[in-house]
């Protein structure tokens, strides 16, 4: 049967298809079994062919396109803004400020939930009209007694405008869950989530000064005389509390900065890469700046690099030529600018409260040192010069102007001073003298004073727990530690993991925060930020400079700027793990996600444009590049090009927002 089935023979089963008889087939007879197998072996083959495909498709479609962001939503203005903030509140939520305007959107949705000014228009345009009055009558009274010198007439649509930024510039967005917060200089304002209507109001002081972030709390500094005031607000309860501060006046973070401190806070253009600033004064007699004619000279076409020795040489004539005709003997000397025999003082927010910082210069020494290389002794020009010497005529010209300007030259601060620390009521006091400017760097649970070339490690109580030398100074001191904005990372100190990492002009350290003891140098020069991944990996912004960037700060050379660098450094032992070039600093680091972002944003003019670069040549136009890094080796695993510079960008896992002059923006990709 398992040969024949239920016939005996093949001459059967002949007899029986010729007379037409239909025969039962046993379901075990050889043929049908090995019929049937070879059906399921072709199901079977087609359904992995299948299953390859798709896995593949999917792979290639997550590769290419899922992995990579697209645009979810945007928002466009029709009025541009050189402001703004994002954050997004609960699901798909979207809040943002653009300029002056405050308003909530549904990303799932599509759509507008609603939308707010925050200027007053009736009392803008007051404020418009009164100007224009005054305008008119400083033009009528001056072409009566001065016709020669009329001043500008006021454009009322841009004053219009300017004002507008100006409110909007002012403005700082907090949402905490369904509460949204829009901090002003004289108030803070809380926006119902559902209509946007204003809710509640915090009216602050006249002499409200510093405004502190903590977590879900913001801290307002205030008062004058032998009191200090703080007001806490909490931003998730609404709830406030008041407490004074028992101390001294505190100066103006100007005051400040005069005295030898370091006044915190953050000017110019934002960005990742940070905008690149301009390279000639609105006068024509301004000169150029030879660093920042280097920085730009990167950027020029292969054109713009060849005519760069001429352009230099005409405009270092120029400088001569004005520097003759212009005399200005009661200019100011950097020396004359130094701290007056004061004691200033500050209060200085720590993660557990205030506390007192003073410092007093007892006798001032400002050493000099040249900072540039000796100039050649064949100049460049001796000779045929083609364009392979672009390059070194160009250097040559930088650095000859940099000299003539007494650009060669840096100032060290070897001046005596008298230091305290104390609480915030004066008690637990510290005082020593120190040589050099002293800069204090509050952190969890040690504040750290560096002075020069040392650093000084103190408890809560302003005991002194240990010292260490350094091998180049350390900067900065005095942020704000609990800043709401990382920018390119923590520093220049650090406390993790019962370390202190301390980042000088060219080491970064990583010390026993018990004992002090040094347990690992990595040299790097140009370190500006830490970041700590989930594993604690510790991950350094910095650049591929030499140490004699350090010693030759002043020496300019186009054919070898330093470029950034990014370095994952296991924290145990200091071995660096991997290294890459970035086109720009890692601004967020969270679990896998490592962004990279250089921008460069053209305030004051419409996105696309471009910014004109050394005496008129074209330079860069306004443009946003993020990328996405593989945390295990440093790979670039995607790009996002825009051209257009972001006002702000904030990234959130697989969500980045971007708001740009004209429009608001947020990306999305999927993430395995």
């Amino acid at each position: 049967m398992s040969l024949f089935g239920y016939l005996c023979s093949p001459l059967c089963k002949a007899k029986a298809e010729a007379q037409s008889i239909e025969v039962p087939v046993f379901e075990r007879q050889r043929s049908v079994v090995e019929a049937k197998e070879r059906r399921k072996t072709l199901y079977i083959t087609l359904a992995s062919c299948a299953g390859v495909a798709l896995i593949l498709g999917l792979w290639i479609w997550y590769a290419w396109f899922g992995s990579t962001p697209r645009t979810v939503y945007s928002v466009r203005f029709s009025d541009s803004a050189s402001t703004g903030q994002s954050a997004l509140a609960g699901k798909n939520q979207l809040v943002f400020l653009h300029g002056a305007t405050l308003a909530r959107h549904d990303i799932k949705q599509k759509k507008e939930i609603w939308s707010r000014s925050l200027v007053d228009k009736a009392e803008l345009e007051k404020v418009i009209a009164d100007e224009l009055k005054y305008n008119k009558s400083a033009m009528e009274k001056a072409k009566s007694n001065d016709p020669d010198n009329l001043p500008d007439a006021v454009d009322a649509n841009e004053l219009r405008r300017e004002m507008e930024e100006s409110a909007g510039a002012d403005l700082k967005l907090r949402v905490v869950g369904q509460n949204i917060w829009v901090i002003a200089p004289n108030k803070l304002t809380l926006f119902d989530w559902d209509t946007g209507q204003p809710s509640k109001e915090i009216s602050l002081k006249d002499d409200a000064g510093s405004v502190l972030h903590r977590g879900e709390e913001v801290v307002v500094l205030s008062g004058e005389g032998s009191k200090q005031h703080a007001t806490y607000i909490n931003l998730a309860t609404r709830e406030q509390r008041e407490e004074d501060v028992t101390g001294l006046p505190t100066p103006s973070k100007t005051e400040f900065a005069k005295g030898g401190g370091k006044a915190s806070g953050k000017s110019g253009q934002k960005g990742g890469g940070g905008g690149l600033p301009s390279l000639s004064g609105k006068g024509a007699d301004k000169p150029l700046d030879p660093a920042k004619v280097a920085s730009e000279a990167q950027k020029l076409s292969i054109p713009g690099k060849i005519a760069l020795p001429a352009v230099l040489a005409n405009s270092v004539n120029n400088q001569r030529v004005l520097k003759e005709l212009k005399d200005n003997p009661g200019a100011s000397s950097p020396s004359s600018r130094r701290l007056a025999p004061e004691e200033p003082f500050l209060l200085i927010p720590t993660p557990d409260g205030f506390m007192r910082f003073t410092t007093k210069l007892l006798e001032e020494k400002i050493v000099t040192r040249v900072a540039m290389k000796a100039p050649p002794a064949k100049s460049a020009l001796d000779g045929a010069v083609n364009v392979t010497k672009t390059a070194e005529v160009a250097n040559e010209i930088l650095n000859e102007m940099q000299r003539n300007a007494g650009g060669d030259t840096v100032e060290e601060d070897e001046s005596r001073y008298l230091v305290k620390l104390s609480s915030a009521d004066g008690k637990n006091e510290w005082s020593s003298e120190v040589i050099g400017s002293p800069h204090l760097f509050p952190l969890k649970t040690v504040n750290v004073l560096a002075v020069n070339k040392k650093i000084m490690v103190f408890d809560k109580q302003n005991k002194k727990l240990w010292e260490a030398a350094l091998t180049y100074n350390v900067g900065g001191g005095l942020e704000d530690p609990e800043a709401l904005d990382s920018g390119v990372g923590q520093g220049p100190c650090v406390e993790r993991n019962k370390r202190l990492y301390v980042f000088d002009e060219g080491v970064l350290t990583a010390f026993d925060l018990a004992t002090g003891n040094a347990q690992w140098r990595v040299p790097s020069v140009g370190i500006t930020g830490l970041f700590f991944d989930d594993k604690d990996m510790l991950l350094v912004n910095t650049t591929d400079a030499s140490p004699d960037s350090i010693k030759y700060s002043r020496q300019i050379d186009i054919s070898q700027m330093p470029a950034g660098q990014l370095l994952k450094i296991d924290p145990k032992d200091g071995k660096i793990l991997w290294k890459t070039s970035p086109p720009g600093p890692v601004t967020y680091v969270s679990g896998k996600f490592i962004y990279c972002v250089q921008s460069y944003t053209l305030l004051g003019s419409e996105d696309r444009d471009s910014v004109m670069g050394i005496a008129g040549m074209p330079g860069t136009r306004a443009y946003v590049r993020i990328k996405r890094l593989k945390p295990s080796n440093g790979k670039e695993m995607w790009e996002h090009y825009e051209h257009r510079g972001p006002i702000d960008i904030q990234f959130d896992k697989n969500t980045i927002r971007l708001v740009f002059r004209k429009e608001v923006e947020v990306l999305k990709f999927l993430s395995l």
